[in-house]
């Protein structure tokens, strides 16, 4: 059941308030304006009770239930701490499980469910203000998704230039964006602003920029803007379904208590109303006094907001998240992932083929497992061969990565049609019309002048397969430990990919050394891989920090001010060095 509380505008009566639900319409009373902002000036625990009670008082009926939403539309009383209100039973709504309680008036949304991964992109306008806790307050929401890896893409910009946050609004789209910062009321236009302090120095974006520069709304903005004494015109600008507005000045600590548990629950499949409650509810808990400044502003059903979904069924999920569970330590690649995807609501990637190169251990293969990860999600496919799981890992046979590539494959009607051809391919002969013989995973035995034709036959049979699993990408990782490469795979499988044969698929190679493979490193899209340099250090230790559970403090902050002293560049192994000496004791 869901329920509109209309409060106002004013009249000679005071503000009408109304109740809006399947029955009709009709009065419940009018309020005094006077009266209620007389209740304000006590801040004290006995006067804030006093003032929820007052404000049940004035919005409650016996019928109210399931979602209800406050339509607050005097400017005076929508100023009032709603999220106060409290029963003569001493119950809050605002915090009571298995209701919504929210601000506005919703409209049904055209907008349809998010495919996986939701896009967040978090901003932090100030990092240079202690008080703020605006990286603390990133590396909480990090935290709080850590084990969501492939449904959640978050980015972070810190302390961007307008024109980059314009500009990666405009890439990234987010689906929820959560600014950390200042705002105001801008000095010579009037309006009010957020605070972007940049390399040049603070700047302000008004309400109207943001207004006529967003081009696709997030479905959903928090705003921790401390400043503003009324956030519901910076809100409003950016179009969204719903906005979380902090009232008042918050303090950074219970901010940031409320971002990571607000976004645990939302990511553990939660509407955004019940997120919203849960994260209060901890606060409350926790004698926050604080519990009640974030507020939810909505201009559509909380159920509407932000519905996600994967493209595969929730055993497919849990089976996926298992299987690529060590892509959950990956950190940073923000930029060569998003190259990988070619954009957001990526199935494939942009180029036929491309190849992912930079020295060892730059972390090559965690980028293209991550990206498999969320194209699976998707319900794409998506497969991901790794020559270095087969065999010993040293000298693997051509025919291990062929007969690894076809079994990654889904359920296919000619699997068994390519098994058959493959068993007697390699021994030397070609295959008989049937019955189709299942693959003996013997080697490859045809050592006669009729090999290469016999090999590219069964390649012809291998890019059959390939053609009737419809679009599929194909990710290959370590093939320089495969010593017959470059007269095998390469021109079998590599080049005739590049040149659409067959078409619908496409190929990521991930090396340490291109040569090896021949004129496939010619001609594919390249994407090289590189070490972080030093002036990085405290960004990627505070990500790996928050996906390790290991605050930036400490030991692991001790580590972070050692390596950007002592090191030019790092690698990922020497985040997880680090991480392991820390958990073992050792300095």
């Amino acid at each position: 059941m869901t329920s509109v509380v209309r409060v106002g505008p004013r009249s000679a009566s005071g503000c009408p308030v109304v109740l809006l639900d399947d029955s009709g319409e009709r009065l419940l009373r009018h309020a005094d304006p006077a009266g209620l902002s007389a209740l304000t000036g006590d801040p004290s625990p006995r006067g804030r009770r006093s003032l929820g009670r007052a404000l049940h008082d004035l919005v409650h009926d016996p019928s109210l239930a399931g979602a209800v939403y406050l339509d607050v539309r005097d400017e005076e009383l929508r100023s009032l701490p709603w999220e106060l209100v409290i029963g003569p039973d001493g119950r809050r709504p605002f915090l009571a499980e298995g209701a919504c309680w929210a601000r506005g008036a919703p409209r049904p949304c055209a907008r349809g469910e998010v495919l996986v991964p939701i896009r967040l992109l978090v901003v932090l306008g100030d990092t240079d203000d202690p008080a703020l806790l605006a990286r603390e307050e990133a590396d909480a929401i990090r935290r709080s998704l850590r084990g969501r890896h492939g449904a959640w893409h978050v980015e972070v910009l810190d302390q961007p230039t307008p024109r980059q946050f314009f500009d990666r609004m405009d890439e990234v789209r987010p689906h929820v964006l959560h600014f950390v910062g200042h705002s105001g009321v801008h000095p010579l236009e009037g309006l009010p602003m957020l605070a972007f302090n940049g390399p040049a120095g603070a700047e302000g974006v008004t309400a109207d920029r943001i207004l006529n520069s967003v081009k696709e709304p997030p479905r959903l903005v928090v705003l921790n803007a401390c400043g503003a004494e009324d956030p519901s015109e910076l809100a409003a600008a950016f179009g969204a379904g719903a906005v979380i507005t902090m009232r008042g000045d918050v303090t950074s600590g219970p901010a940031v208590v409320f971002a990571e548990h607000f976004y645990d629950t939302l990511a553990s499949g939660a509407g955004v109303g019940e997120a919203v409650r849960a994260a209060r509810s901890v606060m409350f808990r926790e004698g926050l006094p604080e519990w009640e400044a974030p507020s939810l502003v909505v201009w559509h059903p909380v159920e509407q907001v932000l519905p996600w979904r994967f493209g595969v069924d929730d055993a497919t999920a849990r089976h996926l998240g298992e299987l690529y569970s060590g892509v959950a330590m990956a950190v940073d690649r923000t930029t060569e992932r998003w190259t990988l995807w070619g954009g957001p609501d990526s199935d494939a990637p942009p180029h036929r083929a491309m190849l992912v190169d930079g020295g060892p251990g730059v972390g090559k293969s965690s980028l293209v497992r991550s990206c498999v990860f969320t194209w699976r999600l998707r319900g794409c496919a998506a497969v991901y061969v790794d020559a270095a799981g087969l065999r010993d890992g040293r000298n693997v046979p051509w025919l291990d990565v062929v007969r690894a590539l076809a079994a990654a494959l889904p359920p296919l009607p000619g699997a068994a049609r390519f098994a058959h051809q493959l068993v007697h391919l390699r021994r030397g002969s070609r295959p008989p019309a049937g019955p189709f013989d299942p693959d003996d995973l013997g080697p490859w035995e045809a050592a006669n002048e009729a090999e290469p034709h016999l090999r590219e036959a069964l390649f012809e049979g291998l890019r059959a397969l390939l053609a009737e699993a419809g679009p599929v990408t194909i990710v290959l990782d370590h093939l320089a430990l495969v010593p017959e490469l470059t007269d095998t795979l390469v021109p079998g499988l590599l080049l005739p990919v590049l040149d659409e044969r067959p078409a619908g698929v496409s190929v990521i190679v991930a090396a340490d050394d291109d040569r090896v493979l021949g004129g496939f490193a010619a001609r594919a899209h390249r994407l090289r891989v590189e070490p972080w340099h030093r002036d990085r250090t405290e960004e990627i230790f505070r990500e790996f920090g928050a996906r390790a559970n290991r605050p930036f403090k400490g030991g692991w902050k001790d580590a972070s001010d050692w390596a950007r002293e002592h090191a030019p560049v790092f690698m990922p192994s020497q985040l997880h060095t680090f991480h392991r000496m820390i958990e073992t004791g050792r300095p």
